[in-house]
């Protein structure tokens, strides 16, 4: 048994249950009246080997300590949108298992369409750019609640993995071998410490006078998705 209440732990436990020789593991997690008792072993069983694993990506790239969340957009959702497209299993299962460099950009495609999902299930899936352009344009939606650009997802992509698979892909290992935060998302601050790798925007002036909102061949369009 383990005792956590760190959310991070019951995660790391179902990804490594089946590579360890027991035959069942609980976790107490929470205090007080909101202690209860997980079974790990069941939950890994109902998973199957391949998805437990891929949990330690799914859990960091939707959003924890490390990496940033999507705006309006909880583990509820996400787990809701996986369950609706396996396709991206093998994309999370890859990237939480020591990936490298060029892992990221084998599975921008599937991830990209990830995200999509996770804005309008309705809809044929479209890379994260064109997805952008039609939330916008299309459904509405403010563009702070579009996701994000595609070399700002893969800099996300980066930090999710890095976490996922080195920090606590190599759990199990006495001593860790990391590889350089700078490869993964990562960069120096002028002080020292690590800081998220940004990526460039344009601030423009829109002044859009359709009553209807934006279209599109309206100039505002074509100035937010330059």
């Amino acid at each position: 048994m383990i005792r956590t209440v760190d959310t991070d732990v019951v995660v790391i436990a179902i990804s490594v249950i089946h590579i360890l020789d027991i035959s069942s593991l609980w976790i107490a997690f929470g205090v007080g009246k909101n202690l209860r008792y997980i079974p790990v072993h069941k939950i890994a069983v109902q998973l199957g080997p391949y998805k437990s694993r891929a949990l330690l990506f799914f859990h960091e790239f939707t959003g924890y300590d490390k990496v940033s969340s999507f705006c309006n957009h909880g583990k509820k959702i996400a787990r809701e949108t996986w369950s609706t497209y396996n396709e991206a299993t093998n994309e999370f299962n890859l990237l939480s298992d020591e990936p490298r460099e060029d892992c990221v950009k084998e599975s921008v495609e599937n991830i990209e369409r990830f995200v999509f999902l996770l804005d309008d299930r309705s809809s044929e899936c479209l890379p994260v750019d064109a997805a952008r352009i039609y939330l916008f344009t299309r459904k509405r939606q403010s563009i702070d609640n579009t996701p994000p650009s595609s070399s700002a997802l893969q800099q996300h992509i980066k930090r999710a993995a890095y976490q996922a698979g080195y920090c606590w892909g190599q759990a199990l290992d006495k001593l860790q071998e990391l590889p350089s935060p700078g490869s993964w998302g990562w960069k120096r601050s002028k002080d020292g410490p690590w800081e998220p790798v940004g990526t460039a925007l344009q601030l423009i002036n829109v002044n859009c006078k359709s009553e209807n909102g934006c279209r599109g061949r309206c100039k505002c369009v074509k100035d937010c998705f330059v």
